[in-house]
């Protein structure tokens, strides 16, 4: 893939904005105004591109490159700008070998002699159409300029004849070239083949069919965005296989779009006739450019003799099979297609007596398992190597084609769907409850990392890991009835879709922070009751956000695709979606959090009255000059949820990862799991952009306003980055691995995918299709789906009984996990009940008095080791016997949860203070920075830990005190 990024002006207005900030903090006016005047300039030309005619931004992006040798998005993207005409010979000649590439495979698959050999010199009934061209029969004159299509029963060789005609292009071109030197004038041949299309036929769509197809085979350098130019410059010819197989409901389109085709250049069709016939009647009969037709007829019995007489069998054994031919009417209407024709004629000598009396009374299906049976295992004995598992890979296909049936497929068409269940009877049916149980668990498992991160950068890793537990089954609950099929539904789609957005953040807000403020306990000063924590809700609505930011319009756009695991360049996030959802969530969000904060200050809660209020009291009062009335405190609120919500979803996403580019190139080893590895890839490219992004940006709020530490930077660059990673391909890589050792432990699919179909690619069992997959022959496919599963010398089909144990066993760890935190705080009691509980002092210096106070021993000198750390409390984490002056998102902690007394200390420090008997108390020190001090017997040594909310705390400290009379001070 191109090293260029399409949105790199946006990571340039990012790093101008950076520049900005370090040139305020280092009180640099020239570094300061340089790099907000490049950045407006790049954003006001970022802005001018999205509304102005493309035209004019390649125009204008071209002058760039010649002044600058550089250039931005589309232009600078492929580099070509195509006129009628133009010389363009490097990319043409690029284009040519991926169009040869892909015939030459087909070709040689077809006539390989030891599998298929079509060419029986048939000649096709021509009749003329509408436009010149398309008048002549002689197609090799006109192919350029032709509108034609190819017709004919299943099996009579259309496609090899398309494939015939494609070739014939590629090498005229090719003596073209020898002879001139350049392909300047010269028309490039594109293959597509159209097999269950369900999507809308354009150039857009044809030039990323060949981009992808050509990544998918190694080929280098065919961007579609060139591909798309060359089209429009009516530099191409057109050959479209399979338009019989589109999906019903594009047909009347896809005919639209290649009509406007064939005014301007050479189109070809290959379609079966009966289809031909419907498209024919339907769609272009009054149109002027009706096509040439070259109709292929089955093959006469005469043919089929004639054939036969021409075969490499014996007298004797060309007699048996003229008589056999003769004898089944139903068996000769199967060989009249050239295909089966093909089949008998190289397994004839291989088929046992019964085989071959059974073909003299065969019905039509009966025929064609005969046929495929004994070509299934004469390959197999041929091509494949001896240690693989014949029953395994028999049952692989057999699976394949009950459930794709005659659809292309690829690695991303695994879908939970495929998790099906086999019955006593091998009846294949839907395992319904166990996709619920693997959407619940991927689900689960997505809200499990989404919470890791978010405590990464709230406050500590582990945080949400029950509460995310808990926020992962309400997103699955939440989903199951939004993805319920509406029926007469008297709401639109949009309406449906926000409707859902702000059910899943309420939902995951409400739930969420309730959980967290019966899980961890606060002090129950201002607490109407006393099992939950009002100061608490926070970090849960906080959670709950974010997982609704991540995951509702993932939902959503699973939803409109109708597919649950999604290659990341189905996952389209542009600008237009970015917004609308952003600032739908950021509105939802402010309202919810607005009212929460609202019952919080009412009930009188710390975490607004101590810090958040004079938080932003301080920073209106630095910024403003005067101090913020309590209404600016609401609205900062409201601001604060909106903004982030809003900022994260419409423009952090967009801005630092930028969106999503279609991968250009791809090493072959991947060609099957293009997507999935596309997938990874994107993620780890853009979780890297964004890390090294937002370590800039917090490296700049560290020193310029002090917020953060260094430590922090790190755990929030690794919360930021993991949230990109699941955001640009990771949560579909982890939701596919799943699906695909699920599939693989019920003996569906096999564990490594791409091997295997390329295994059978070779064995002439599956063929490409674009960069899809597919069943040689639909009578292939269809043996295959009508297999008898009861046949278990055949296949390795085995009922598992795993269900049962998965089922438990991950309801068990779920049901443990949410009551964890429960189970510590009242049955382990790891919260303290009183001040003193959170120090475990020994050593032989001190003996105890109570649970702060300590008597000295005997006079000398003391020594302290201090260790262990804290939790204290959801905003600011574990701490060790230093403290800290860092809280919520390492944001300046202020004096509001200190012991009044102790304000001046660090939070949740190990304080002491010493007296004599007859002397007054010391001042409080930290008790893990003192060096050996002198003492006297009979002395008092206090202990205090600094948090006014001590009943929240979790963990110890340790503090060994020794004697120490040779230390030094």
């Amino acid at each position: 893939m191109s090293k260029k990024k399409k949105h790199i002006g946006l990571y340039i207005i990012a790093a101008c904005a950076v520049v900005g900030g370090v040139g305020k903090a280092t009180n640099s006016n020239f570094i300061t105004v340089a790099g907000i005047i490049l950045g407006a300039i790049r954003a006001i030309y970022e802005f001018w591109k999205l509304v102005s005619p493309r035209d004019k931004v390649l125009r204008v992006e071209g002058w760039l490159h010649k002044i600058f040798g550089t250039g931005t998005g589309e232009a600078r993207s492929s580099g070509l700008t195509f006129n009628p005409g133009s010389n363009n010979d490097k990319f043409k000649r690029i284009v040519l070998a991926y169009t040869k590439e892909q015939i030459e495979n087909r070709n040689a698959l077809i006539t390989a002699p030891d599998i298929f050999k079509m060419d029986f010199g048939l000649k096709p009934i021509f009749k003329p159409g509408g436009p010149e061209d398309c008048k002549e029969e002689a197609w090799e004159r006109v192919y350029k300029n032709q509108f034609s299509a190819i017709t004919g029963k299943s099996g009579s060789g259309k496609s090899f004849e398309m494939i015939k005609r494609v070739k014939y292009a590629c090498d005229e071109l090719d003596a073209s070239y020898s002879e001139h030197g350049y392909l300047k004038d010269a028309k490039i041949p594109l293959f597509v083949d159209l097999k269950s299309m369900d999507s809308d036929l354009t150039i857009d769509w044809i030039a990323e069919y060949i981009s992808k197809s050509a990544a998918g085979s190694g080929n280098k350098g065919l961007d579609s965005k060139s591909i798309k130019a060359m089209i429009e410059a009516k530099e191409v010819i057109f050959y479209f296989d399979g338009l019989d197989e589109v999906a019903i409901g594009y047909r009347e389109q896809y005919v639209d779009e290649i009509l406007k085709l064939a005014n301007w250049t050479g189109v070809h069709i290959g379609c079966r006739d009966e289809i031909w016939e419907d498209i024919l009647y339907k769609y272009i009969q009054d149109h002027d450019q009706r096509p040439a037709l070259y109709y292929f007829k089955e093959l006469s019995t005469d043919d089929i003799l004639e054939i036969i007489k021409k075969s490499d069998y014996t007298s004797e054994e060309k007699s048996k099979i003229e008589i056999l031919v003769r004898k089944n009417d139903k068996l000769r209407e199967n060989l009249s297609r050239s295909i089966i024709l093909n089949l008998f004629l190289i397994l004839y000598n291989r088929l046992t007596p019964v085989e071959k009396k059974d073909l003299e009374t065969a019905e039509g299906e009966k025929a064609l398992e005969i046929l495929w049976r004994n070509y299934e295992d004469f390959i197999f004995w041929k091509k494949l190597p001896a240690d693989k598992d014949i029953l395994q890979i028999r049952t692989y296909c057999v699976w394949l084609a009950k459930i794709m049936k005659q659809e292309p497929f690829f690695i991303e068409s695994i879908q939970p769907r495929w998790i099906l269940n086999v019955d006593k009877d091998y009846i294949i049916q839907p395992a319904k409850i166990l996709q619920k149980f693997y959407y619940l668990v991927t689900r689960v498992f997505a809200a499990v990392v989404i919470g890791f991160s978010l405590s990464c950068i709230i406050s500590v890793p582990g945080l949400f890991l029950s509460n995310s537990i808990l926020g992962g089954i309400i997103v699955s609950v939440i989903a199951g009835i939004y993805n319920r099929e509406e029926e007469n539904s008297r709401l639109s789609l949009r309406t449906r879709n926000f409707l859902f957005i702000a059910a899943m953040l309420g939902a995951l807000i409400l739930f969420c922070g309730f959980y967290q403020g019966i899980s961890i306990p606060r002090s129950p000063k201002g607490n109407p009751i006393t099992f939950f924590s009002i100061e608490e809700i926070g970090p849960g609505v906080l959670l709950g956000i974010g997982l609704s930011a991540m995951l509702s319009y993932r939902i959503i756009l699973e939803k409109e695709k109708k597919k649950y695991i999604l290659p990341v360049e189905s996952f389209r996030f542009d600008w237009p979606h970015a917004i609308r959802y952003g600032i739908s969530c950021g509105l939802i969000a402010g309202i919810i959090v607005g009212a929460i904060a609202l019952v919080l200050k009412q009930q009188g809660a710390l975490f607004l009255d101590k810090w958040l209020e004079p938080f932003i009291t301080s920073l209106s009062y630095k910024y403003r000059g005067t101090n913020s009335p309590g209404v600016s405190m609401w609205i900062a609120i409201f601001a604060f949820a909106f903004l982030v919500s809003a900022f994260v979803v419409s423009v952090l996403i967009i801005s630092i990862a930028g969106r999503y580019n279609d991968p250009k190139e791809s090493d072959k080893r991947t060609r099957f799991n293009y997507g999935i590895y596309a997938s990874l890839k994107q993620a780890f490219i853009h979780a890297a952009w964004t890390v090294g992004v937002v370590a800039l940006l917090y490296i700049f709020l560290l020193t310029k306003f002090n917020i953060g530490t260094w430590p922090k930077l790190g755990w929030t660059t690794l919360g930021v980055g993991l949230l990109s990673f699941l955001w640009y391909g990771g949560m579909e890589a982890f939701n596919h691995v799943l699906l695909r050792v699920t599939l693989y432990i019920r003996g569906i699919a096999p564990l490594f995918y791409g091997p295997w179909v390329k295994m059978n690619e070779q064995m002439g069992l599956i063929t490409p299709t674009g960069y899809k997959m597919n069943f040689y022959h639909t009578t292939l496919a269809t043996y295959y789906s009508n297999y008898s599963l009861s046949d278990d010398r055949r296949t390795n089909i085995k009922r598992r009984k795993t269900d049962v144990v998965a089922y438990w066993g991950v309801f068990i760890l779920i049901l443990g996990m949410l009551t964890l935190p429960f189970v510590l705080r009242y049955g382990y009691k790891i919260y303290w009940t009183s001040p003193g509980m959170g120090v475990n002092v020994s050593g032989d210096a001190v003996t105890k008095k109570n649970d702060s106070v300590y008597l000295i021993k005997k006079n000398g000198k003391l020594k302290f080791m201090t260790g262990g750390s804290i939790f204290v409390g959801s905003y600011v984490g574990f701490v060790n016997p230093g403290g800290t002056d860092k809280g919520f998102m390492g944001m300046p902690m202020g004096e509001g949860y200190n012991v009044p007394y102790l304000a001046r200390f660090r939070h949740g420090a190990l304080l002491y203070r010493l007296r004599s008997d007859s002397g007054a108390w010391s001042s409080f020190g930290y008790a893990d920075t003192t060096k050996p001090f002198p003492v006297k017997t009979g002395d008092s040594l206090q202990l205090a830990i600094n948090d006014r909310e001590w009943q929240n705390d979790a963990g110890w400290y340790t503090l060994n005190l020794t004697s120490c009379d040779s230390c030094r001070n």
